[in-house]
């Protein structure tokens, strides 16, 4: 039975309770019990992205002004990884060896040994 569940069970309880106080403090626990599912779920999602973050971290590598991840012909903007933590693909210009940032604007050259 589930937290939801629960929380119905014992307002259904409480209509047979006399007892004020007795129904008011229980209320207060079901209501905490609801805020603090409420707080896991959004902590499980901050894990969850984080978790992402840190798969993505591990697998970039810093090279020629930019981030590369292994088997991926396409860097990552530096300035948007290192300040703000987001992998922001970089857009191939039509000049080779140049990409430039969708986010920031950024604009670098690659050395053609990478291209």
């Amino acid at each position: 039975m589930g937290i939801i569940d629960n929380a119905k069970a014992i307002k259904d309880a409480l209509a047979d309770v006399a007892n004020l106080e007795l129904k008011q403090d229980l209320l207060r626990i079901v209501n905490d019990a609801l805020e603090l599912q409420g707080t896991n779920r959004q902590l499980a999602e901050e894990n969850r992205e984080l978790a992402e973050k840190l798969r993505f971290r591990e697998q970039v590598t810093f090279r020629d002004n930019a981030y590369w991840c292994e088997g991926d012909p396409d860097p990552y903007c530096s300035g948007c990884f290192d300040s703000k933590g987001q992998g922001v693909r970089l857009m191939r210009r039509s000049d080779v060896g140049h990409y430039s940032c969708p986010a920031c604007k950024q604009t670098i050259l690659v050395s053609l040994r990478q291209v």
